[in-house]
């Protein structure tokens, strides 16, 4: 169960990082919410391949 938790969430990651580019190219969000949103990322890829080794 572990383990397709952790892929759920690498999957989530990888799907919604380059959607938030798109999002940040066509709508213009504020710049700090990119470098934010990539630590968010990184942690939360992180704890599912914790999870996914576990």
């Amino acid at each position: 169960m572990k383990q397709q938790i952790g892929m759920l969430l690498q999957l989530l990651v990888l799907g919604a990082l380059p959607a938030l580019i798109y999002f940040q190219l066509v709508y213009g969000v504020r710049l700090l919410v990119m470098p934010i949103s990539l630590m968010i990322g990184v942690v939360v890829f992180a704890v599912g391949t914790t999870l996914r080794n576990s």
